[in-house]
């Protein structure tokens, strides 16, 4: 199963974007809760869909 949804590797996947990424796009000076639950929610994102990068999918 672990091969099949493609996370073999997982543990080396690096975050798509980072906190201070996340906070620009939220327009925030500081970071906090509401970074933290965002950067939860792309990680989430990211080993649902472990095949899709920053630029798209390969």
């Amino acid at each position: 199963m672990i091969i099949e949804l493609g996370l073999v590797y997982v543990w080396e996947m690096k975050p798509l974007v980072n906190g201070k990424y996340v906070m620009n796009i939220l327009q925030m000076k500081t970071g906090g809760p509401l970074v933290k639950e965002w950067q939860q929610r792309l990680l989430e994102w990211q080993l649902a869909h472990p095949y899709w990068d920053h630029r798209g999918m390969p």
